[in-house]
């Protein structure tokens, strides 16, 4: 992923509209290509047409999403997983968003090797979003909410979106942390990331959405009612800087939050679970997601154990503070 991750902020911006953010959007597309030429037998193909990339324009200005899938024979919704790669400015954006999108490339290329991909239970579709930063954020020109409204050809059971996910976070002690927002969006995910080991190098948070709001491509799968994951490690002092350089990057952290993504997409595609959400109440897993996960800090802070809701709402304040 480092290579990945060098090569693809080579250009030092990838602001929509500029030569970067057109060889950003080109470089995705070929790699896709020779994925799908070095595994001729796999069902890797454009979202729809001929084409991975997706054009459209909005207000005189073009862009374009660059979506692909991975067909089975089900004929459940898939899951989506999608990043961002247009960068705030003139900036490598090596964790915003880089590190993102090498991760879904490093998942997709999993799910064709030794054809892993006959262990899912339903599609996956891939989705590279343009547009994600200002002035396009939440605006109807966003990526993501050009996809929902007007390429999408179907439901999807799940959104996984990721964003800042290549970074320790700042604080001593809690390096490995990486937050889950959007488990209370469906009682299936509360059974999901109590099914998949995150393994030992990444702490697992799980934060409710409200506490810090739509960051990212997410925002359209939440207000329509799309279970969603918004994966994150938060802001840092390179957030939005050019700064934001690839080599400030864990690559093993990388690594490990792509071999838990990859379990949790094999994991969910084989679920079978009816939408029932009367009396769901994801607190229990999030205090014990966050008494394993933050087990240093509560530890300087004097607390052996979080018990309620309370005090978790207490500590994902302190989390906020550290800029998570």
């Amino acid at each position: 992923m480092k290579e990945f991750v060098q090569r693809f902020t080579a250009s030092g911006g990838r602001q929509v509209g500029t030569a970067g953010h057109a060889e950003a959007r080109r470089m995705i597309d070929e790699r896709l290509m020779k994925i799908k030429e070095a595994n001729p037998a796999a069902p890797l193909q454009p979202y729809a047409g001929d084409s991975f990339v997706m054009r459209y324009a909005f207000n005189g200005a073009s862009f374009a999403n660059v979506i692909a899938r991975i067909k089975t024979t089900s004929n459940k919704n898939p899951i989506l997983i999608g990043a961002h790669f247009d960068t705030c400015g003139h900036q490598s954006g090596a964790d915003d968003n880089a590190a993102a999108v090498a991760i879904v490339f490093n998942i997709l290329e999993r799910l064709l090797e030794n054809e892993n991909w006959k262990r899912l239970g339903g599609d996956v579709v891939f989705a590279f979003f343009d547009a994600e930063e200002p002035p396009n954020f939440v605006q109807r020109s966003m990526g993501s909410i050009r996809f929902y409204e007007a390429q999408r050809s179907e439901d999807f059971a799940l959104a996984i979106i990721m964003d800042l996910v290549g970074h320790d976070v700042p604080v001593t002690g809690l390096e490995k942390l990486v937050a889950a927002m959007g488990m209370e969006s469906h009682p299936s995910l509360e059974k999901l990331l109590n099914d998949v080991d995150t393994g030992k190098d990444i702490g697992l948070v799980a934060i409710q959405n409200r506490f810090i709001g739509d960051l990212s491509d997410h925002h359209i799968f939440r207000v329509n009612g799309v279970p969603f994951l918004f994966f994150s490690c938060g802001h840092w002092q390179h957030y939005h800087q050019v700064t934001d350089t690839w080599e400030k990057l864990n690559y093993n952290k990388m690594e490990a939050i792509a071999s838990y993504l990859y379990n949790l997409i094999l994991t969910y595609s084989n679920y079978d679970f009816t939408d029932n959400h009367q009396g769901y109440d994801p607190t229990q897993t999030e205090l014990k997601l966050m008494n394993r996960s933050l087990e240093p800090l509560l530890r300087a802070k004097g607390i052996s154990e979080l018990k309620s809701k309370e005090e978790m709402e207490r500590v994902v304040g302190m989390l906020l503070s550290f800029g998570l």
